[in-house]
């Protein structure tokens, strides 16, 4: 090989990395996550109060984590690309608690804002692996122990019949798919 072969290989080489002074979001996904999570607890301040916001952010944030979880399908059932180069993978639960913790836990006193939580992660919890599903699970157990003493009682109840339905919701449709794959074997 030439030294003329061995500047083009480097060059290839070096452009497949990208260095940088700070985080972007084409290199982290859960920098986005979290950047966008923060936009909505800022939303949730004193100074700005708005919940609409941060309404949306949950809405924005639980379309990502949809996409999210489409790709880990597909990688999970294709070849790797470059076999021999591992990079650990992005785990669920941390993509959940970056994306839900701050305006969970902010918005703990919202009836408006669990309202939306729930019916996100419930949402949520129904695609995507197993890991997937269990973080989606936990981050709504843990949004609605928050909500539970920062709520008026009114509105506790009013969460609690939501969440009731929406955990409903989920169980039987998770028995179905039980039966369904009983059915196949």
């Amino acid at each position: 090989m030439d030294r003329e072969e061995e500047e083009a290989i480097r060059r290839e080489i070096y452009s497949s990395f990208f260095i940088g002074n700070e985080r972007s979001f084409l290199q982290d996904p859960r920098f986005g996550m979290m950047v966008l999570a923060k936009a909505g607890e800022r939303a949730l301040s004193a100074a700005i109060n708005d919940p609409g916001t941060a309404i949306d952010v949950i809405g924005r944030l639980t379309r990502l984590l949809t996409l999210w979880s489409g790709i880990t399908e597909a990688r999970e059932k294709s070849e790797p690309e470059y076999p021999y180069i591992y990079v650990p993978s992005l785990k669920s639960e941390d993509l959940f608690e970056d994306s839900f913790l701050l305006i969970s836990r902010d918005g703990a006193g919202l009836i408006e804002i669990q309202l939306k939580l729930q019916k996100a992660l419930y949402s949520l919890c129904q695609i995507g692996d197993q890991e997937f599903r269990n973080a989606a699970l936990k981050q709504a157990a843990l949004a609605s122990e928050r909500a539970k003493t920062a709520l008026p009682p009114v509105d506790g109840h009013r969460l609690a019949e939501v969440t009731e339905r929406l955990a409903a919701e989920y169980a039987a449709r998770t028995a179905a798919e039980k039966t369904a794959e009983n059915a196949r074997a």
